[in-house]
C-alpha cells in the first residue's frame, strides 16, 4: 500500500533519521522497507514470526525476499537469541547511509554535492562522539583497541593476511560517502564473514591471499595507507588522508602518532634523493613537498609515520627506524565488532 506522509515520517523517526535528512532517507528506503520499519518498530522478532507478520499485513507477496533484501541493504540486522533462534531487528539511518553510498554508489552520486557534504558532516559528528573517549584514552597512554588504530608496514600487512581463511574486498565507506578522491574505492579488506558482516549481507568480492598481496602492493604504490591491526580479526583499511575518518578525527583531537599509532620514524637522505618527486605524490600529510627550487623537501613534523613513502622511493633515500618506547600492537583474537557494525 502507499503510505501517507505521516506514516513515512513515523517510519523515518523509528529509523532514527534526523529530520533534515528525511528527503535523502526516502531515496535510501523503499516503500516496502518503510512499511517493514513500521511493522517491526524497535522489536527483536524471530524470522518465522516476521515472515508471518509480513504476509498477514500484506506488505510483500514474498516475505522471505523482503526479509533478505532489507538485510542486504542494512535496513535490518540479525540477532541471535540464547537458544540460537535467528531474529531480525531494524537498524538506523547511521547504519544505512554508508551502505547506500558503498553499494548503491551510482544512486548516491546523484545527490547534490552540498547535500553529500552535509550528510558527511552529520555522520562524522556521530562517529566522533562514539570514538572521542577512546582516542582520549589512547592519548592518556592506555593501550586500548580502536579500529584502524595502527599504521602497518607493507611487510606487516602482507604477513597478517596469511593467517585468514577468508578474504574479501569491499568499497571503502569513507571514500564513498565523501566522494572526494580519484584513488581506488574498492580498498577495504575484510577477513570476517559472520552474521551482519558485509559478506553475509551479500556484498564484496572474495579473493585469495595471493591476490590480496598484489592488491596491497598496488594500493601502496598509489599512496594508500594500511591501517588496522595485524592481530585483529575483521580486516584493515587501505585509505588516503582526505577520505579517512580516523585520520580526520585524529587531526581534530591532536592524536598524531597515537591514533593511528606510528611505530616508525621516517628519515630522508637528501644526498641520495634524485628528485623524482614520487614521495610527494604518495605522501598523505604533505611531509614531502617540492620546494621553490624544484627539489624535494621533507618536514618531519608533518610526518605521521605511515611508512608508505619508504616503499615508493626508487633509490632508498627514505628509510625508517623503530620508535623507542612505543607500546606493542594490541593483540586480540576476536573481532570486537561482531554482532553489529555500530562504528563505520
Amino acid at each position: 500500500m502507499e503510505l501517507t506522509m505521516e506514516q513515512k515520517r513515523k517510519a523515518l523517526a523509528l529509523f532514527d533519521t534526523p529530520e533534515e535528512f528525511y528527503p535523502e532517507a526516502m531515496k535510501m528506503l523503499t516503500n516496502q522497507e518503510l512499511e517493514l520499519v513500521l511493522l517491526m518498530e524497535k522489536n527483536i522478532i524471530p524470522e518465522d514470526e516476521l515472515e508471518s507478520r509480513i504476509g498477514e499485513a500484506g506488505i510483500a507477496k514474498f516475505p522471505k525476499t523482503l526479509i533478505r533484501t532489507a538485510y542486504t541493504r542494512c535496513v535490518t540486522q540479525k540477532v541471535r537469541l540464547e537458544d540460537n533462534t535467528l531474529c531480525y531487528q531494524i537498524m538506523n539511518f547511521y547504519a544505512r547511509y554508508p551502505y547506500f553510498a558503498q553499494f548503491e554508489f551510482e544512486e548516491y552520486t546523484r545527490f547534490p554535492r552540498a547535500r553529500k557534504e552535509r550528510l558527511n558532516q552529520w555522520d562524522y559528528s556521530v562517529y566522533l562522539a562514539e570514538c572521542r573517549d577512546m582516542v582520549k584514552a589512547k592519548l592518556d597512554g592506555q593501550n586500548i583497541y580502536l579500529h584502524d588504530g595502527d599504521f602497518l608496514t607493507l611487510e606487516q600487512a602482507i604477513e597478517s593476511i596469511q593467517n585468514y581463511e577468508f578474504l574479501c574486498v569491499v568499497p571503502c565507506n569513507c571514500k564513498c560517502m565523501m566522494d572526494l578522491t580519484q584513488r581506488p574505492r574498492d580498498v577495504c579488506l575484510h577477513t570476517w564473514n559472520g552474521e551482519n558482516s558485509a559478506w553475509d549481507r551479500g556484498h564484496g568480492r572474495q579473493i585469495t591471499v595471493e591476490q590480496a598481496v598484489e592488491l596491497i602492493k598496488m594500493w601502496r604504490s598509489r599512496g594508500l595507507m594500511q591501517n588496522g591491526n595485524p592481530f585483529m580479526e575483521g580486516g584493515f583499511c587501505n585509505c588516503d588522508c582526505p577520505s579517512c575518518y580516523p585520520i580526520q578525527m585524529a587531526k581534530e583531537l591532536g592524536a598524531q602518532g597515537i591514533h593511528p599509532r606510528a611505530y616508525w620514524t621516517i628519515h630522508w637522505n637528501a644526498s641520495k634523493c634524485i628528485n623524482c618527486t614520487k614521495c610527494t605524490k604518495v605522501c598523505n600529510f604533505e611531509a614531502f613537498t617540492v620546494g621553490p627550487d624544484k627539489k624535494v623537501e621533507f618536514d618531519p613534523q608533518k610526518c605521521w609515520g605511515c611508512t608508505v613513502c619508504t616503499d615508493n622511493c626508487p633509490v632508498g633515500a627514505i628509510t625508517k627506524t623503530p620508535i623507542e618506547g612505543a607500546p606493542p600492537m594490541r593483540e586480540q583474537t576476536n573481532y570486537e565488532a561482531k554482532g553489529g557494525e555500530a562504528v563505520h
